[in-house]
């Protein structure tokens, strides 16, 4: 297992909820690990929290607080996470651990050793939590992974986790820089985020249109939340996380999410719960004895979208079909299937494909896929890896208007096919 550190959020400068997380860390199991441990504040914390985290006996490994000079914000400190070299355990302060979290986390590392290359590629961290709700849809709605009547304790979903997570360092790496791309003109503007977007059901998708989640909530996320792009990311590589599901025991967890105000929750008002209580110790040894012998073969995927699918390759071929509709210039919503025919669209856009923008596209399209450039304007799309695509020529100045809407065309059909295959 590679190194896994601690980075504890204390944002908000609430005292009681850092030291209620620090405490439930503090009783963890780490199984003779070394365990290094960050505690973060924002610029201006609270002194008696900062006081409380300098004293805090940590005998699990080496502790650091650190204190910002300028301000951040909660999705600044997050991003702050592409500077280090190892995995991460990042706990915001209103979240609360079960002593066991830890074996849950060594116990998942075994099991995905057992996957096959492909769904195990695609794994980018391990969550913490069983969630409650699906968070994507508006208006929010209770779900858990029982309502898709797959068997199992564990499962693969399309969701990013955010209330108790181990994030693997190579890929916060390529989603932070992905999210370089995505987060700046002409695809989001981070200056407009303050400004009025509406509320409830009026509230307005933010960023270019040709880049919105079909039938996502997660367009209208904005001030300071950096898992809106991570969502863009993680459905484009068809990539998902390993959430614990402990049917015989409830449902429980290993962290459990308390939704105190602060940047992301405001106010005091009586919300559902996001997240399933914690597991008692012996529920937690139950489970883990389950997932141990559990058969990688038999773990279920589900998309972004809450719903059931084959495999991580469905997911795959899922995020290229999207990635295709981006670079045509269409919007991200699909409704108009019309427009998804190669020919007349092509003759339409060819001057928004040939412009600033489609470049643009093309260059994040490159972040976001792990595209890898060829040596002309072509551009190759890895959609996974035993299938590779062919070259998509719509930026080559060489062609004329006709050759260049037949060439795009055809390139398109051939992907197309091949994401059949995948």
């Amino acid at each position: 297992m590679q190194r896994t550190d601690y980075y504890v959020h204390g944002s908000w400068r609430r005292v009681g909820s850092l030291r209620r997380l620090l405490t439930s860390l503090s009783v963890a199991n780490f199984h003779g690990w070394s365990v290094p441990l960050t505690i973060s504040f924002d610029a201006h914390p609270d002194e008696n929290a900062v006081e409380f985290a300098e004293k805090l006996s940590w005998p699990f490994g080496p502790k650091q607080v650190v204190v910002a000079q300028l301000h951040r914000g909660l999705r600044g400190q997050w991003m702050e996470m592409v500077q280090l070299g190892h995995d991460y355990i990042v706990l915001e302060d209103d979240v609360e651990t079960s002593p066991d979290f830890f074996s849950w986390i060594l116990t998942a590392r075994q099991l995905l050793e057992k996957f096959h290359q492909h769904s195990r590629n695609r794994v980018i961290g391990i969550c913490l939590y069983v969630p409650l709700i699906d968070e994507v849809h508006y208006p929010r709605r209770p779900w858990n992974f029982s309502k898709t009547g797959a068997p199992g304790e564990v499962y693969l979903h399309q969701l990013p986790c955010s209330w108790g997570q181990v994030y693997f360092k190579e890929w916060w790496r390529e989603f932070s820089l992905f999210y370089r791309a995505r987060s700046a003109p002409p695809f989001y503007d981070l200056t407009a985020e303050g400004g009025p977007l509406g509320e409830g059901s009026k509230k307005a998708s933010r960023g270019n249109p040709r880049l919105l989640i079909p039938s996502s909530q997660s367009n209208t996320w904005g001030y300071h939340s950096w898992k809106r792009f991570m969502v863009d990311f993680m459905y484009f590589r068809g990539l998902t996380m390993l959430y614990p599901f402990p049917k015989k025991m409830l449902a429980g967890g290993f962290s459990f999410a308390h939704q105190e105000a602060g940047d992301h929750v405001k106010g005091v008002k009586v919300r559902p719960k996001m997240t399933a209580s914690l597991l008692t110790s012996s529920e937690a040894r139950r489970f883990l004895d389950q997932v141990i012998h559990h058969s990688p073969q038999k773990v279920a995927v589900v998309d972004l979208h809450h719903r059931l699918v084959e495999n991580t390759k469905e997911l795959s071929a899922q995020g290229v079909n999207f990635l295709l509709r981006s670079l045509r210039g269409l919007p991200g919503n699909g409704k108009d299937k019309e427009r998804l025919r190669y020919g007349q669209h092509f003759v339409e856009n060819q001057r928004e494909l040939m412009g600033l923008e489609s470049r643009c596209v093309l260059d994040l399209c490159k972040r976001w896929g792990s595209c890898s450039s060829g040596s002309s304007p072509a551009v190759s799309i890895s959609l996974s890896p035993a299938v590779q695509c062919s070259h998509l020529k719509i930026l080559d100045p060489e062609l004329g208007e006709e050759e260049l809407i037949k060439s795009v065309a055809a390139e398109l059909a051939d992907i197309r096919e091949m994401v059949k295959l995948v």
